[in-house]
C-alpha cells in the first residue's frame, strides 16, 4: 500500500506541471510520449513486443497521433490524415510479415495495431479537447470522468457491493460499486462546473454535465473492462511495470482512452449540448 500512495504522489507531482503548461506545444509532447508508452505496452502484451520491425512503426504511430494536433486547426483534416497515417503503417506492417515468409501471424499484427489505434485516438482526443473553445476547462473533465468513476467505483463496492458486475472479466468489481461510481462522477461534473463558474465565470450547463457524467462515467467502465478483457485473454496481470503499485500506462489510463474520444465528441460537434457557455 505504501508503494502504491507514494508512486500516486510522484504522478500527481508530474501530473500538475503538465497541466500547467497544457497550453502549449509540452502538452501534445507529453501526451505523445505517454501514448508512444501505451503502445509498447499494448505490442508486448499482444505477443509483437520483441520484433523492432513491428514495433518501431506501431509506436512512431502512437507517438505521431497525439503529437500532430497541434499542427492541425481541423479536427476533420486531423481525423483524414490519421485515418490514412494508421493505414500505411497497417500495410507496413503487413509487408514486412509477407516478406518475412509467414513467421508472423496477421492476426497479431491485427490485434497490435487495432489497440495501437485505440491508444492513440483516445490520448489524441486528449490533446483534441485542450484546443477547442473552453477547452482549458474542458479537457479536464476526461480525468475527473475516469478517476471519480474508477476510485468511487472501488468504494462503493468495497462497503455496499454483494452482485458481481463481470466476474469472468474482472471479479472484484460489483453492481453496486458501478452504480456508485455512475452517481458520483455525475455529482463530481456538476461540482466541476461550479468551481469553473466560480474561478472562471464560466456558465455551466448543470443538467447536461450530470448527463455527460453519468453517461461517460458508463463509458469508463467499459473502457476498464475491456482492458482488463485484453489482459485476462493474453495472461498478464498488468500491462508495465512504469508506476509500481498501480502497473504500466494502460493500467492507469485505460478509462480515460474510452472517455476522451465521447467527450471530443460531444464539446466539438452537438453545440446544442454545450457544457459551458
Amino acid at each position: 500500500m505504501k508503494t502504491r500512495i507514494l508512486s500516486a504522489l510522484v504522478g500527481i507531482a508530474i501530473f500538475i506541471p503538465v497541466l500547467w503548461f497544457s497550453g502549449t506545444i509540452a502538452f501534445p509532447i507529453v501526451i505523445a510520449l505517454v501514448s508512444a508508452i501505451g503502445a509498447y505496452e499494448m505490442c508486448a502484451c499482444v505477443g509483437v513486443g520483441k520484433c523492432p520491425l513491428f514495433l518501431v512503426p506501431i509506436v512512431a504511430f502512437a507517438f505521431l497521433g497525439p503529437f500532430l494536433t497541434w499542427f492541425f486547426h481541423s479536427a476533420v483534416k486531423y481525423v483524414a490524415f490519421l485515418a490514412m497515417l494508421a493505414f500505411a503503417v497497417f500495410f507496413l506492417c503487413m509487408t514486412i510479415a509477407v516478406f518475412r515468409g509467414g513467421k508472423d501471424s496477421f492476426a497479431t499484427i491485427a490485434e497490435a495495431m487495432l489497440g495501437v489505434v485505440y491508444i492513440t485516438v483516445g490520448f489524441a482526443c486528449i490533446a483534441l479537447l485542450r484546443r477547442l473553445s473552453n477547452g482549458a476547462y474542458l479537457y479536464g473533465l476526461v480525468f475527473v470522468g475516469a478517476w471519480v468513476t474508477d476510485t468511487m467505483a472501488y468504494f462503493t463496492g468495497y462497503f455496499l457491493g454483494k452482485h458481481k458486475l463481470c466476474p469472468t472479466i474482472s471479479p472484484k468489481k460489483t453492481v453496486e460499486g458501478s452504480i456508485g461510481g455512475v452517481v458520483f462522477c455525475a455529482g463530481a461534473f456538476a461540482l466541476y462546473g461550479w468551481i469553473m463558474q466560480l474561478a472562471f465565470g464560466l456558465t455551466p450547463n448543470y443538467g447536461m454535465l450530470l448527463i455527460a457524467g453519468a453517461v461517460l462515467s458508463v463509458i469508463s467502465q467499459i473502457g476498464d473492462l475491456l482492458a482488463s478483457l485484453i489482459k485476462r485473454e493474453h495472461g498478464i496481470k498488468d500491462y508495465g511495470k512504469l508506476m509500481p503499485g498501480h502497473g504500466g500506462v494502460m493500467d492507469r489510463f485505460d478509462s480515460i482512452l474510452a472517455v476522451a474520444p465521447f467527450l471530443f465528441l460531444l464539446c466539438a460537434f452537438a453545440h446544442a449540448f454545450a457544457l459551458f457557455t
